[in-house]
């Protein structure tokens, strides 16, 4: 299957966006949001992905109760080498203080993520749960 037909196959499954506040905004929108401060225009596409990817986490890591997510976020982040470990875990926390600022009541559960070079822009693509 080539990449396009699998972009097409991805998209068609990514149509479970809902909302226990009623509210039907994209899960890629309010990512983006999340991690908006931290997305420089600059940046290629590489580093785009993995900022959004730290923000998908510190979403997931915002739906655990507070005692438990310094626990599992320290344990991710032991399986990474070559980084600046305390530094991570920082901007983790705060993209968990800005998620749960910009949307505390937002409960879905984020399971795959990921950005689409389109030439002159991006796409981000988030798969989630309720």
């Amino acid at each position: 299957m080539g990449a396009a037909s699998q972009r097409k196959r991805l998209r068609k499954g990514l149509k479970r966006f809902h909302s226990r506040e009623g509210d039907a905004a994209k899960m890629s929108q309010r990512l983006i949001q999340v991690a908006q401060p931290y997305l420089n225009c600059g940046d290629d596409v590489d580093e785009y992905r993995k900022e959004i990817s730290l923000a998908s986490s510190a979403w997931n890591l915002s739906l655990m109760p507070p005692d438990l997510r310094e626990e599992n976020m320290m344990k991710s982040l032991r399986e990474i080498e070559g980084v600046d470990r305390q530094l991570i875990a920082e901007h983790l926390r705060e993209l968990v203080r800005r998620k749960e600022r910009l949307f505390p009541g937002d409960r879905r559960l984020i399971t795959n993520v990921d950005v689409l070079d389109e030439g002159a822009s991006v796409r981000v693509l988030v798969m989630s749960e309720i």
